[in-house]
């Protein structure tokens, strides 16, 4: 890898969780079980009628000297460790972790939720791998109670397959720095059509403009308040030139906030 890209990407990574460290508590799991046996700040969930176990392993870990050590023994229930956590609300975070299975099967998990909302993330244990996929999510905008858990997870009715191990390291929860985040919009639309989408913003932008532009040329445009959260967003044209533009969301400054590629089609006869 060139000497300058690796620089460009150590800078984004060190941008990108900047400010705030790890939110959860004895993430790498070196400290000692407590006297419940239980890796201190973790809970353990047996559900019915699970049978299950937790301990620290010093034959794998990612970093530091332990990783803990999941187990399922019968073939109902789940089991899982789990920490509890108040996060910021309207506020961009990311999960990561590291850890492997030896079952083939794929209930071996990790997750984020926050109760009573939509929110909720989940990723697979990797197969005799250590990289486990991010879980990047935006907080509610009034919820504040969140759980990260780690399982092993099955049906009430008995199943094979959910009986298994896994080792976990690592997990860490951080903010992420980020201006804003754009999302929901599509590639491709019409000559006459409409766009929608989101905007995630910290904090309140006031007024901003939506823009269809193309070789300099303004096509369509409309002007939007913008407030801390997602804001949703639409804009619509008619009899657009076909070809490529790119929508942009500009601040009052008239600098270039946030953009997005798309294609305009020649309509259907």
């Amino acid at each position: 890898m060139p000497w300058k890209t690796f620089i460009h990407l150590l800078i984004f990574s060190l941008a990108l969780l900047a400010g705030d460290g790890n939110l959860l508590l004895n993430g790498s799991f070196e400290e000692a079980l407590n006297e419940q046996q239980l890796p201190p700040h973790w809970q353990l969930h047996l559900t019915k009628g699970a049978l299950g176990a937790v301990s620290l392993s010093e034959d794998w870990c990612s970093d530091g000297q332990r990783s803990v050590h999941l187990q399922k023994f019968n073939d109902i229930g789940s089991v899982s460790l789990v920490q509890s956590l108040r996060l910021q609300p309207n506020t961009e975070y990311v999960l990561t972790l590291k850890g492997r299975r030896k079952a083939q099967t794929r209930w071996h998990y990790y997750s984020l939720r926050c109760p009573g909302t939509n929110i909720y993330f989940a990723g697979k244990i990797p197969l005799d791998q250590i990289e486990c996929p991010p879980l990047r999510f935006i907080s509610h905008s009034q919820k504040t109670l969140y759980y990260i858990t780690l399982g092993l997870w099955g049906y009430e009715q008995p199943n094979p397959a959910t009986v298994g191990e896994l080792w976990v390291d690592e997990v860490s929860l951080r903010k992420v720095s980020s201006p804003g985040k754009l999302y929901g919009i599509s590639d491709y639309y019409f000559r006459s059509d409409g766009l929608y989408g989101s905007l995630f913003l910290p904090e309140q932008r006031g007024e901003m403009r939506l823009a269809i532009i193309a070789k300099d040329t303004v096509l369509a445009q409309k002007k939007q308040l913008f407030q801390a959260g997602s804001n949703p967003l639409q804009l619509d044209w008619q009899d657009l030139p076909a070809g490529e533009a790119i929508f942009q969301i500009e601040g009052q400054d008239g600098r270039e906030t946030f953009s997005h590629k798309v294609i305009i089609m020649e309509d259907y006869r």
